[in-house]
């Protein structure tokens, strides 16, 4: 079966190398939307023809990623909380 990419939206790059496109498509052989990641080296035409398109701009701009939330990266969540909010603590102290 030949997979075509009937339409896509919503093109993001996945991280900083720029070597891989998120986004949403139809294809010839499924109903609805679909997630998809076009890479230039994808095993399947279909993909790699994708991620040539997005690159011309044929369905618009890419969005650039967008960092994934990382618990390590905002420290101690009750420090932070304790640290903003002194008066609170020092209640609590005194009661």
């Amino acid at each position: 079966m030949i997979i075509k990419i009937l339409s896509c939206e919503s093109p993001k790059w996945t991280g900083a190398k720029h070597d891989e496109i998120l986004c949403s498509v139809t294809v010839n052989h499924l109903p609805g939307k679909h997630p998809f990641h076009a890479r230039a080296d994808d095993p399947e035409p279909h993909g790699r023809d994708l991620f040539a398109r997005l690159l011309a701009g044929e369905f618009g701009p890419i969005a650039e990623a967008q960092p994934v939330f990382n618990a390590r990266d905002i420290g101690d969540p009750l420090a932070r909380v304790i640290a903003s909010r002194p008066d609170d603590l020092a209640a609590l102290k005194d009661g």
